[in-house]
């Protein structure tokens, strides 16, 4: 699918002589002068050997392609299970300073873990905070404890949403949807993805 696909428009001095004709005739001669262009005669060339048919430049094409999407990918639940993960770090230190935090949540959730050795070592990361709040009970600190306290239960609260969230992602049945994708064999700069009542537009038909 040609979409993304560049041709390059390159600017030359040159001396023009103007032609009488009609509007049509000129922007088919312009669109045929940059057709000819080296670069784009080479891009041609190459679209052609990888299997793209040369009736392409006979006009410009609407293509409809129909396609599933996907579960929400792993790799993108795990970087958003980390990120949120790694501001245990930030609770602990509203009591210890880096210098005084002997377990940290960079050291835990590493982008090569599952997501079970993850949540594996958050276990981890809370006991330690849950030991740095009994100390701060124990040294009358009660107001920082509590502040420790509610910033956890707020990370635990989130990390549960996002592994709610990609369940329900795994489990849904894949929705089929349909697109139109305009290709303008003119200005390959900017191929649309568009309606065709909506010209320039990008709109989406979901299939019955």
């Amino acid at each position: 699918m040609l979409v993304g696909m560049t041709m390059r428009h390159t600017h030359t001095h040159t001396h023009t002589r103007i032609h009488s004709g009609s509007a049509a005739d000129c922007v088919a001669s312009t669109e045929q002068y940059i057709a000819n262009l080296p670069e784009n005669l080479d891009t041609r060339q190459r679209l052609s050997r990888n299997g793209y048919l040369l009736d392409i430049w006979k006009g410009d094409l609407a293509i409809k392609v129909q396609t599933e999407q996907l579960p929400t990918d792993i790799n993108e639940h795990k970087a958003q299970l980390i990120s949120c993960l790694l501001e245990y770090d930030d609770v602990v230190r509203m009591a210890l300073s880096v210098h005084e935090q002997t377990t940290t949540a960079a050291s835990l959730f590493k982008s090569h873990m599952s997501v079970d050795e993850l949540t594996s070592n958050r276990r981890k990361m809370v006991r330690y905070i849950n030991e740095v709040i009994k100390r701060l009970l124990g040294a009358g600190e009660s107001d920082k404890a509590r502040e420790m306290t509610h910033a956890k239960a707020n990370l635990l609260e989130r990390e549960g949403q996002l592994q709610q969230r990609y369940l329900d992602a795994t489990q849904r049945k894949p929705e089929k949807v349909k697109f139109l994708v305009r290709v303008l064999r003119s200005f390959f700069s900017c191929a649309a993805s568009c309606g065709f009542d909506i010209p320039g537009c990008y709109v989406r038909h979901r299939m019955a």
